[in-house]
């Protein structure tokens, strides 16, 4: 009898696993023409996601998604930095949560050569980037956080960018406010009319915002204060 209850509480345990993680959200069938290459984009994919590479050659970003979210999502966003001058690694997490594999980054960095490298993430994915950062500050010349925070001190020597919108009711502000002594070398961009989901294409995340402008907007600006803060710096 014990072993059938042993059994049955183990069969529970891993069928509501299954189900918690089996619930994400998904990309929309717009992500997919941005997956394709282009004269000013090749795509590539390989073991850690995709890789986007545009017209640059010094600097290089790493993209880490944002938790429970498939990671072509962010296709859009990564393909517009690359077309603009900073080619983009986006990351495929474990089970879609970065903390399944925070150092992923390093295995790219050792085996790609460029110049400068950033590291960015969208929530959670911004949380597990910056405490990769904190051990790792030599490797990485700048974090870009989009709806996202640092619960780990960052060395003054990493640059960071801080991007979030107004209307983005997913992001926890007051722990958003109590983490910012956390970044000692910040630039901040609130963007007006934003939200937490419009960084990706994947619909509406629970508990957001509704946005006044759409993702296109959103992502153009978020390009915009990237390429600003890497290339123009």
């Amino acid at each position: 009898m014990k072993k059938i209850i042993a059994f049955i509480i183990i069969f529970i345990v891993l069928l509501l696993l299954f189900l918690y993680f089996n619930d994400y959200y998904r990309s929309d069938e717009s992500v997919y023409k941005y997956l394709e290459n282009s004269d000013a984009v090749k795509i590539k994919k390989n073991k850690y996601g995709y890789f986007f590479d545009g017209n640059g050659e010094k600097d290089a970003l790493i993209f880490y998604p944002g938790a429970k979210v498939e990671y072509t999502s962010y296709a859009p966003l990564m393909n517009s930095i690359a077309s603009n001058g900073v080619d983009c690694f986006l990351i495929k997490m474990p089970l879609n949560i970065a903390f399944f594999n925070p150092n992923v980054a390093s295995k790219i960095i050792d085996k790609y050569d460029y110049d400068k490298w950033y590291l960015s993430g969208h929530s959670l994915g911004g949380v597990v980037a910056s405490s990769y950062i904190n051990s790792n500050n030599k490797k990485i010349d700048g974090l870009i956080l989009l709806a996202s925070y640092s619960t780990k001190n960052i060395n003054s020597s990493v640059r960071v960018l801080s991007i979030y919108g107004d209307l983005d009711g997913v992001l926890n502000i007051e722990n958003y406010k109590k983490n910012k002594k956390n970044l000692n070398n910040c630039d901040e961009l609130i963007i007006n009319g934003g939200n937490h989901s419009g960084f990706g294409n994947y619909g509406f995340q629970k508990g957001d915002k509704k946005s006044k402008i759409s993702n296109e907007i959103q992502q153009n600006i978020t390009t915009d204060k990237i390429i600003s803060f890497i290339i123009n710096y």
